[in-house]
């Protein structure tokens, strides 16, 4: 089974080939800023490199980049009407190698952080908006698990900089009996500026 899996949730995107178990094609690129432009030929690089055919896609579907998370989206779901193969969404904060305990988290921004506790590739938490005190306290809760931070700039030292890899995504898609819709996992509404008044 060949598996085109695309994460573009951080400001590290990756696309990944699975072929029966066996990752054949990885790459990623950085993009601070969130620009997307550059997975649309990662991802046919990936396609090429399974011959213009696969069984199925997966995508991550967040939470992270408002952006980053819709241009993903549309060009899964675009691949896969194209291919005709089945898509399948799992959220980004499941697409790390790390199979110990973890709370992953990242910056949501206006003060919010955006969390979850995970072991074994499934949530024990699902993902939530905390502010500070209450990712804090989480962390003191659960003294066993690892502390990852999602992008850059972690909150403090004890926190590790980690990110979503497509290659993982490709790995929960093959071993998952059921492909979930990908829908974006919001945690809040987008923020939109209005324009200025003239």
């Amino acid at each position: 089974m060949k598996i085109l899996a695309i994460e573009t949730s951080s400001s590290r995107s990756s696309a990944a080939l699975d072929e029966n178990g066996e990752t054949v094609f990885s790459e990623s690129f950085f993009s601070p800023r969130r620009e997307t432009g550059p997975i649309f030929s990662l991802a046919q690089r990936a396609l090429d490199a399974a011959g213009g055919k696969i069984d199925r896609i997966a995508i991550g579907t967040g939470p992270g980049s408002y952006n980053g998370i819709r241009a993903g989206i549309s060009l899964a779901l675009g691949i896969a009407s194209a291919l005709d193969v089945p898509c399948a969404g799992f959220s980004s904060l499941l697409a790390l190698p790390e199979p110990e305990p973890k709370i992953v988290a990242g910056d949501a921004r206006s003060g919010q952080f955006f969390c979850a506790v995970i072991a074994g590739f499934s949530f024990l938490s699902p993902p939530s908006l905390l502010d500070k005190a209450a990712l804090l306290s989480l962390r003191e809760n659960h003294p066993e698990a690892k502390t990852l931070w999602i992008g850059d700039n972690p909150l403090s030292a004890s926190w590790l900089p980690a990110w979503p890899d497509a290659g993982q995504l490709a790995r929960l898609a093959a071993a998952s009996e059921e492909l979930p819709h990908p829908s974006p996992l919001y945690l809040k509404p987008p923020h939109i500026t209005p324009p200025r008044k003239k």
